[in-house]
This record gives C-alpha cells, structure tokens and sequence, in this order.
C-alpha cells in the first residue's frame, strides 16, 4: 500500500493501485491503524461526509474568486478554530496569496 510524504496511509475510495478499493468512508477508516491521521482528498461528496467525522483539517486558502459549481463548505467557527496558519505572497511560481490553515475541532463543551 502506497504512503504519503507524510507517512499516512492512502485509502482511496476507488481504483487506485496499490490502494484498498472500499466502497464507504467507514470502511477505509476502519482499515487505518488507531494512530494513523488519515487525509481525505476529495471529492465534495468525500469532504460532506468526512468533515462530520474530523478532528483536524488542513486548508489551502487561495485568495481568488473562482465561478464553478462545487466548492468547500465555509466552516462553521462555533465547531473549529484556527490553530495555525502559514501565509504566502505571490511570486514567480503563484501568482495569488494563499495560506496554509490548520483548523481543530473545539471541545463540544464550547
């Protein structure tokens, strides 16, 4: 089974070599060993149903405006907080600013 860069595990919801092919997000979680941070790469109906189950998400924000039909859910700050954010100005390689966001869970007593 393939690893990221960042030594989690890849478990694809379909056909990816190498990969488990499951068929349902519970599933690929429960493949996943207790310790291991699991990356969900998309789709939006993925996203939909993993952002109930996440602890952490980590966030490209690009600032541009974009018309399309699809686009990540703004998320609801009662439930998370930023707990980092890395920004960059545009250069030669990316002509946006963009930042690099990690937003955590808040307690459910908050």
């Amino acid at each position: 089974m393939p690893k990221s860069l960042f030594h989690s595990k890849l478990l694809p919801m379909a056909c990816a070599d190498q990969a488990y092919d499951v068929p349902a997000l519970e599933e690929a979680i429960a493949l996943s060993d207790d310790d291991t941070e699991i990356f969900i790469i998309g789709g939006a109906e993925l996203y939909r149903q993993a952002i109930q189950l996440a602890d952490r998400i980590y966030l490209t924000e690009i600032e541009l405006e974009i018309t399309g039909d699809a686009h990540f859910t703004e998320l609801d700050r009662k439930i998370w907080q930023e707990s980092s954010r890395t920004s960059h100005v545009p250069d030669e390689k990316n002509l946006h600013h963009y930042h690099f966001v990690t937003y955590d869970r808040k307690p459910a007593s908050q």
